[in-house]
């Protein structure tokens, strides 16, 4: 009913109900934000979300034993020189904003490997209002290549791993076609450091060019829109 009641031993065989007079906010809200690098390279991972946001965000309210109010929120990156480096959009609960300001947007640019995920991350993490009432927070970073090498750069992807973490936001990396062994490194760190998931597209999925062999023991091949949707369910459970 929205109130909170609880009891409290006082002493053996002796009981004392606290009641709370004010209405106590239930979490009724699903934080969900894709962080998308958008270089030439990530063509066919756009595209892919383009066309299936709309039925994964379907199936998670279907799935949801709760009425909740999914507030989605798009954030692409690029690097210095580019048109830009972090182009974000604020959270918002009517999924068709998200759709126009996701499928409006290309890729282009890029052309040396390592791109701006520490600003993209630290945009994501920093510069939003994360619900405080939500059940899950997650934010999906889809990329192909590695941040920058150095030391602030490394710096910068602590702060921003070490605030969502603070915050309760998981980080989820889907790892595309593209990425090296030092890359999944930094991906699997930024999952762990959050209770995120490591997620890797691989050859079956017929997104993106040649996927290298993760880093991991055995493993189930799913399709990526059933994998994303069973993540996210998993982590409404589990807050």
């Amino acid at each position: 009913d929205g109130r909170t009641h609880a009891t409290r031993r006082v002493q053996a065989g002796e009981q004392h109900e606290l009641r709370v007079s004010e209405d106590v906010p239930v979490a009724a809200a699903l934080d969900l934000m894709f962080v998308v690098d958008t270089t030439g390279s990530m063509g066919d991972e756009l595209s892919y979300l383009q066309t299936e946001l709309t039925d994964i965000v379907g199936r998670v309210r279907r799935d949801s034993a709760q009425e909740l109010q999914v507030r989605t929120s798009v954030n692409f990156f690029r690097d210095q020189g580019d048109d830009y480096v972090v182009r974000s959009y604020p959270f918002t609960s009517d999924l068709s904003e998200t759709m126009g300001q996701l499928r409006v947007e290309h890729a282009s640019g890029g052309g040396d490997y390592p791109e701006a995920l520490d600003a993209a991350l630290t945009d994501a993490v920093q510069q939003h209002q994360w619900s405080d009432s939500a059940v899950a927070r997650i934010v999906f970073v889809i990329t192909d290549a590695p941040p920058h090498e150095g030391f602030a750069v490394g710096q910068r992807l602590q702060r921003a791993a070490a605030a969502a973490a603070g915050k309760g936001i998981r980080i989820v990396p889907v790892a595309s076609s593209g990425i090296d062994k030092p890359t999944e490194f930094v991906l699997r760190h930024l999952a762990v450091s959050t209770g995120g998931t490591y997620v890797f597209l691989t050859d079956h999925s017929g997104i993106g060019n040649a996927h290298i062999e993760p880093t991991v023991g055995p493993h189930v091949v799913q399709p990526l829109n059933d994998l994303i949707v069973d993540i996210i369910d998993e982590h409404n459970r589990t807050e």
